[in-house]
C-alpha cells in the first residue's frame, strides 16, 4: 500500500478503526512524522496514564485499535489540543471529531459500553440527524436508479429529496432572520419577579414527606453555533434570542427571564443555591415560570439546559415533560449529535443522552437508626450516587440526594429509572422504620429533643448542616409528639438558611464565621416563631 499523503513511498504506519475492514489509510515514515502521528500517539498514551492506569497495566498502543485524530486544533471553533486537555470542554460540535480519540479512551476508562464507532448512546437521535440520514439515503437511491436507467422512480425520489432538503434549509434560515428586529419572546423579570422566584416559591414537598423533589436535567447544543464558553457577549445574546424563539408561544409567555449578568453577587449566589448548587455564568439567562418547576438555562455551559422539578416516582411520568419540551425544539433546530458519542455537550461527562437525574430525600428515621451509613456503598452497586444535600463529607443531617452517574451506553429511561428505583427503595425502607418505631426509640427521641431545642436556641454559631440536622430531629419530634412546634415549616429552612440567602436578606457579604453567627441568631428566632405557631 502506498502512502496516503505523498503517494510515492510504501506505507509503514496504518490507521485502523473498529468500523472498517483492513487498513484504509497508511503513511510512510516521513509523512507520519510530518502529520504528527507520533505526537498524537504519545498524547493518547499520556492520557491513558494520566487517568489512573498503572504503568504495568497500561495497554501497548501498538496492539490496540484506536481511532486517532491528528489535528492540533479544531478549525471550526479554534479550540486547540492543549486547551482541550487543560479545560476538558468542547468548543463546538466538530470538537467531538477532532478530539475523538482522547474522548474514546476517557470514556472507556469510565466504563462506557462500546468503543470506536459504536455509539455510547443507544437511544433515538434527534429529528435533524435522522433527516440528514434520510437525505443521504435518498441521494444514494437516486444514483442507483440513474445507473439502472429507472428515470421515473429517480424523478419521484428527487422530488422527495428536494422537499426534505428545503425543510432542513428552512431550519438553518430561521436564525438568519433574527437580527432583523425580531422581538424577545420572553419578558425580562423585574426586581419584584426576581424576589418572588427567589424567596416565595419552593418546589419542595412539605415535611414530614420523605420524597421532597425529583429533578431531571437535559442538555442540548445547536450545530450552527460554537458552544457558550467560546462565544462573546453579542454572540451569546444572539443565541439566547434564537433559543427563546424556538419555544412554543404559549410556553414563552408563561416564562420570565433572569439575566445572570445583571444580578448582583448576592442574587446570583441565591439562585445558584436554589438550583441545588449549580454554578451560573455571567453570560447565561434563566427562564422560569411562576411555580419555579419549569426552568430553562440558556448559555450556561450548554446552549440549552432544561430543568424539570417534580415529585414523580415513576420513570414515564418523570420523562413526560422532557419529551414534550425537546420535541418542540428539535422540530425547528439542528441539534449537535454524533453517531459515535450521542448528544454533544460542552462537558464530555454528559455525552450520550445529555441527561442527568436526581431525587432529594428526607430520611430522619433511617438516620435515627443509623441505616444511612450503608447507603453510599449500596448506591455504587446500583450505578448511582448517594450524597448529603450539604456538607463536604457524609453529614448526619437527614437530607440526601440520589443522583445519576455518567450515563455512557444508556438511554434516557434507563438513567432515570436507576435513580428513581433506588430512591424508591430508600423511601420504602424509611416507611418501614416509621411504622416499626419502638417505644424505646420514642423515649430516646424525647431525651434527644431536649438537647436539640436547647442548642437550637442557645448556639453561638451554626453551620448550614447543623441547621438541617436540628430540622430533621424537630420533624421527628413533631411527628412523634415529642415536641410542640405548631408553626414548623421546611420552606423557612431551605434555602433561606443557606449562606447565600442570609447575605441576600441582609444585603451584606459575610465571612464564614460571621455568617454562622448570623445563622444561629436567625434560627433561634425561627424556632421561637415555630413554637408560637406563627
Amino acid at each position: 500500500m502506498k502512502c496516503s499523503k505523498c503517494k510515492e513511498n510504501d506505507a509503514t504506519y496504518y490507521i485502523s478503526h473498529e468500523s472498517t475492514r483492513g487498513a484504509g489509510i497508511g503513511f510512510c515514515d516521513t509523512c507520519a512524522e510530518e502529520i504528527g502521528i507520533f505526537s498524537a500517539l504519545r498524547r493518547v498514551e499520556s492520557l491513558l496514564h494520566g487517568y489512573g492506569l498503572k504503568s504495568d497495566d497500561a495497554p501497548v498502543l501498538g496492539r490496540v485499535s484506536l481511532p486517532i485524530e491528528f489535528a492540533e486544533s479544531c478549525k471550526a471553533c479554534g479550540t486547540d489540543l492543549l486547551e482541550f486537555e487543560r479545560n476538558f470542554y468542547f468548543g463546538c460540535e466538530e470538537c467531538a471529531v477532532v478530539f475523538g480519540s482522547l474522548i474514546a479512551n476517557y470514556l472507556s476508562l469510565l466504563g462506557a459500553r462500546g468503543g470506536g464507532a459504536v455509539s455510547i448512546y443507544p437511544g433515538r437521535p434527534p429529528r435533524s440527524y435522522r433527516e440528514k440520514n434520510d437525505l443521504q439515503a435518498l441521494n444514494n437511491r437516486i444514483k442507483k436508479c440513474l445507473d439502472g436507467e429507472n428515470y421515473q422512480e429517480a424523478a419521484e425520489l428527487r422530488r422527495r429529496y428536494d422537499e426534505l432538503d428545503e425543510k432542513i434549509r428552512a431550519k438553518r434560515r430561521r436564525f438568519a432572520a433574527l437580527p432583523g428586529g425580531v422581538e424577545d419572546s420572553v419578558a425580562e423579570a423585574g426586581d419584584n419577579a426576581r424576589g418572588v422566584l427567589l424567596e416565595n416559591v419552593s418546589p419542595l414537598a412539605p415535611l414530614p414527606a420523605t420524597w421532597l423533589l425529583t429533578c431531571i436535567e437535559v442538555r442540548r447544543n445547536f450545530s450552527a453555533f460554537n458552544f457558550p464558553p467560546r462565544l462573546e457577549a453579542p454572540e451569546l445574546n444572539f443565541v439566547r434570542r434564537y433559543a427563546e424563539n424556538l419555544l412554543p408561544a404559549k410556553q414563552a409567555r408563561a416564562l420570565k427571564r433572569v439575566s445572570i449578568g445583571k444580578l448582583d453577587w448576592g442574587e446570583r449566589k441565591a439562585f445558584e443555591t436554589k438550583l441545588l448548587g449549580r454554578r451560573l455564568y455571567p453570560g447565561a439567562a434563566l427562564l422560569a415560570d411562576s411555580s419555579f418547576s419549569n426552568l430553562i438555562l440558556l448559555n450556561n455551559m450548554d446552549h440549552l439546559t432544561f430543568v424539570f422539578f417534580s415529585r414523580e416516582r415513576e420513570t414515564g411520568a418523570a420523562l413526560l415533560p422532557v419529551s414534550g419540551a425537546l420535541g418542540a425544539v428539535e422540530r425547528k433546530a439542528e441539534i449537535a449529535f454524533s453517531s459515535r458519542f450521542g448528544y454533544i455537550t460542552t462537558a464530555p461527562k454528559h455525552l450520550g443522552a445529555g441527561l442527568s437525574a436526581s431525587v432529594l430525600l428526607h430520611l430522619p428515621y433511617s438516620l435515627f437508626r443509623g441505616r444511612v451509613y450503608s447507603y453510599p456503598s449500596k448506591a455504587l452497586e446500583r450505578c448511582v450516587k448517594f450524597e448529603p444535600l450539604a456538607g463536604n463529607n457524609f453529614e448526619q443531617h437527614g437530607f440526601f440526594r440520589v443522583t445519576s452517574a455518567p450515563g455512557f451506553g444508556k438511554c434516557e429511561a434507563e438513567l432515570v429509572s436507576e435513580v428513581l428505583d433506588f430512591a424508591c427503595e430508600l423511601a420504602a425502607e424509611e416507611e418501614k422504620i416509621r411504622a416499626g418505631f419502638t417505644a424505646q426509640e420514642e423515649s430516646r427521641l424525647r431525651n434527644i429533643m431536649k438537647k436539640v431545642m436547647y442548642h437550637a436556641a442557645q448556639s453561638y454559631r451554626l453551620a448550614y448542616p447543623d441547621v438541617l440536622r436540628f430540622t430533621t430531629f424537630m420533624s421527628l419530634g413533631v411527628e412523634r409528639g415529642a415536641v410542640e412546634l405548631p408553626g414548623f415549616n421546611l420552606d423557612e429552612v431551605f434555602p433561606l438558611m443557606t449562606s447565600a440567602f442570609i447575605m441576600l436578606r441582609d444585603g451584606a457579604r459575610y465571612s464564614v464565621n460571621e455568617c454562622e453567627k448570623r445563622r444561629a441568631d436567625l434560627f433561634a428566632a425561627l424556632v421561637e416563631k415555630w413554637s408560637r405557631g406563627k
